[in-house]
């Protein structure tokens, strides 16, 4: 009884419940870039399992926002993995030694005490694979 007093409001405002999946996908991004570590590509069949699961709860009200609120999340999480593992690529491995660069210059920012941070496109480096060179430097 205590439970259907604190829901019931909320069940009643389910016409703006909408508003609420930004905020909960934002929340998967954040939890996916909080991880100290890659998550394993299983995770992304948690949306598809949660779609299953609110549909399964199509009838069961309460428990309907309950499953929507984490599809949301996965929704968000699984996005920012997606985009992680479109747009990997190598990184360079530390400690590097002064090395010949060249490449297309993509970008150039002025730092404090006249420095420039120079970024090249499709660098090419001596002594490294293609395979190991980022795309940008």
């Amino acid at each position: 009884m205590f439970v259907s007093s604190l829901l019931r409001p909320f069940l009643e405002e389910s016409d703006r419940w909408f508003l609420w999946l930004p905020i909960l996908m934002a929340g998967g991004i954040a939890g996916y870039f909080a991880l100290p570590f890659e998550p394993s590509s299983l995770w992304l069949l948690a949306s598809p399992a949660l779609i299953f699961g609110a549909f399964s709860a199509r009838r069961h009200t309460p428990l309907q926002p309950v499953f929507a609120a984490f599809l949301a999340l996965a929704l968000g999480f699984n996005a920012a993995q997606l985009e992680a593992k479109w747009v990997a690529s190598p990184m360079l491995q530390l400690p590097t030694r002064y090395v010949a660069v060249q490449g297309q210059l993509y970008r150039a920012d002025i730092l404090p005490d006249n420095k420039a941070w120079l970024t090249l496109k499709n660098p090419t480096v001596r002594h490294m694979d293609k395979g190991q060179t980022p795309s940008l430097l």
